[in-house]
């Protein structure tokens, strides 16, 4: 069985309906339905359901299970697992619109919640320099800092002094580049995290309450799920590309989760090792 995390359910139709010449479009109107769900050319099912969102997703998890079944008998599904060679996967890079299925751990990394978490900062420390401030007076005043000290002290407690322009700015920024995305991160290989596959997800495609899996902004997953996606192709990397650069703003927000910290440049960009890809599916067996 799966336990769907992430489903573009759409996408997946669109698909289905081109595989089998048919899917269903809709659910009935009517408050409960008995009988066909709608589903023709091989594709016909019985179904008992009610108006609800539990239900709607039964009848998108049996669509997505039917799709990936067909893409697996054509042989339209690569599989991309710890056993891939190194050149097999450099030059997956260069097949743009390839279906994959990764199996590995999924780091999920929710912008907007890593804004927030941004914004919160500079009050956060003004409340901490506050606090350090008083007890910086109180032992001026029994002497037991010496004025020297003190103002070290008054420095040292408002550290972000000066710098929360800059960090509602790399908000405003990141707001409008990611804004209701989520940046999803498959690492097919454990003993190489270099090799990548990154994409941004859509919010409203997530399965899940976000405060089921995502931990202070963003989360990886504690054992290794699936990801079906298919490859955003990109150009092969010129000399004067720099993995550092293109990469900054995903290693910088990441940082996030563990220690907010200001960041001084903002850049994105994704490069070999890492491919490109656009996520359809996600989930974990149980």
């Amino acid at each position: 069985m799966k336990d769907f995390i992430y489903l573009d359910i759409e996408r997946v139709r669109s698909f289905v309906a081109q595989l089998r010449r048919g899917a269903p479009d809709r659910l009935e109107e009517s408050t409960s339905q008995r009988g066909a769900g709608g589903l023709r050319a091989g594709l016909t099912a019985s179904y008992e359901y009610e108006k609800t969102s539990a239900e709607t997703r039964s009848v998108h998890h049996y669509l997505y299970d039917e799709f990936e079944a067909d893409i697996r008998q054509e042989g339209k599904l690569l599989v991309v697992d710890n056993s891939m060679s190194t050149s097999s996967w450099d030059s997956l890079a260069r097949r743009d619109g390839q279906l994959v299925l990764a199996h590995g751990r999924v780091r999920i990394v929710d912008w907007e919640r890593l804004v927030g978490a941004l914004d919160a900062v500079p009050k956060i420390a003004k409340s901490v320099g506050r606090f350090a401030k008083q007890t910086l007076e109180e032992k001026r005043k029994k002497g037991e800092v010496t004025q020297t000290e003190f103002q070290r002290g008054l420095r040292e407690a408002d550290p972000l002094a000066g710098h929360t322009a800059d960090i509602a700015e790399i908000g405003r920024i990141v707001t409008e580049l990611y804004g209701g995305t989520v940046r999803v991160k498959v690492y097919p290989f454990s003993e190489d995290r270099s090799r990548q596959l990154v994409g941004n997800s859509f919010t409203q495609h997530f399965q899940q309450p976000q405060g089921a899996f995502f931990s202070a902004g963003g989360g990886e997953s504690p054992s290794d799920w699936w990801a079906l996606g298919l490859i955003a192709g990109q150009a092969t990397p010129t000399p004067t590309d720099s993995p550092a650069v293109a990469d900054v703003l995903d290693d910088q927000m990441e940082a996030l989760v563990t220690a907010v910290e200001a960041m001084s440049r903002i850049a994105s960009g994704i490069v070999l090792p890492r491919i490109a890809f656009s996520p359809l599916a996600i989930y974990r067996e149980i």
